[in-house]
């Protein structure tokens, strides 16, 4: 299931991304993208949330895998979702550093993609 729209992250305000965070912190069965368009190249994250905890990665292309694993950045496993957000919340002037979907998880452990060659 895929119950959050798309975000745009260079667009977004932080109460944009309340949807992702919330299916996070539900741990709910869900698939989650967050693109990111800051030039070349352009960012993804995908968050899939399953029984085992969240696995997390980003890249750095537009297709999956287009260029081999070498485009994937970090790729985590068993990720927990970070609960409070009351710095991000609270303040008028919302930072990159809410924005950034590698804050919105911790505790993650290292993963190696798996790619359809």
């Amino acid at each position: 299931p895929e119950p959050c729209p798309v975000l745009q992250r260079n667009s977004a305000t932080f109460a944009d991304s309340a949807c992702i965070r919330g299916a996070l912190q539900a741990g709910q069965p869900a698939l989650l993208r967050v693109n990111g368009y800051f030039g070349d190249p352009i960012i993804e994250d995908w968050f899939l949330v399953g029984k085992d905890g969240i696995f997390w990665s980003r890249r750095n292309d537009d297709a999956i895998c287009a260029s081999g694993c070498e485009s994937w950045g970090p790729v985590s496993d068993r990720c927990q979702p970070v609960m409070a957000f009351d710095a991000c919340e609270t303040r008028a002037d919302e930072t990159e550093g809410c924005l950034d979907p590698a804050n919105w998880v911790k505790d993650c452990e290292p993963a190696t993609p798996v790619c359809d060659d």
